[in-house]
């Protein structure tokens, strides 16, 4: 991307991704905790064997990230998945999942983002904080 050197090279930028991100195709996110207690909590494991398990399964339409801390130091390491909408213009679901081992992150990529059903007994209950 060329350097923004006005408001309206911003707004065609903007513009232009916004409608790169329309047309390419939705993909499931996998974002993973790493803010320092994450790390502390062992998120660098947890990431790792989250990306060992796309790369070794071969799985199409996941993109893996990090980020930073989610504010749910007591739950750390956290993953959160967010599937894309069943529709067109819809809404996807995002889970929040806590204390996450590597052998629990393996479980998350197998049931929920390969399999489509959620591993309940690791989601961060709504409104906890």
């Amino acid at each position: 991307m060329p350097a923004v050197k006005s408001l309206e090279d911003l707004r065609h930028w903007r513009g232009a991704a916004r409608q790169q991100r329309q047309a390419a195709p939705r993909q499931t996110q996998v974002r993973v905790s790493m803010g320092t207690s994450s790390l502390a909590a062992g998120a660098r494991a947890a990431w790792q064997a989250i990306a060992d398990f796309v790369d070794q399964q071969s799985v199409r339409g996941v993109q893996v990230g990090q980020s930073g801390g989610f504010g749910l130091d007591s739950w750390e390491p956290v993953v959160q998945v967010t599937t894309p909408a069943a529709t067109d213009g819809g809404e996807g679901q995002t889970v929040t999942y806590g204390r996450v081992t590597p052998d629990v992150a393996r479980r998350i990529m197998r049931e929920h983002v390969v399999g489509g059903r959620v591993v309940t007994e690791y989601v961060v209950p709504a409104g906890w904080r």
